[in-house]
């Protein structure tokens, strides 16, 4: 499978970012960035997180929108059961 031109993604109206997929298998194609605090800060005083892809053999972008109006509450609860599992 070739997918040359990976997705994009957009915090609010900052820079537009891209990524290339690193791996696929029978489940998806998927693709990393790593979350610096700096990242992680971003989202959670962000609104919307846009993820852009071209769809296969129409040349078309497609961009979801998603709304991070819980993300601070999620990912610090997310944190604080990761640390309670760490011995």
């Amino acid at each position: 499978m070739a997918l040359p031109a990976g997705i994009t993604w957009q915090i609010d109206t900052g820079e537009t970012q891209r990524l290339t997929f690193q791996t696929s298998d029978a489940q998806g194609v998927y693709a990393g960035v790593p979350v610096a605090d700096d990242l992680l800060a971003t989202l959670r005083r962000s609104s919307v997180l846009r993820v852009g892809f071209i769809l296969a053999g129409r040349r078309e972008t497609v961009t979801v929108s998603v709304p991070l109006a819980s993300f601070a509450e999620a990912s610090a609860e997310f944190l604080s059961a990761e640390r309670q599992r760490t011995p």
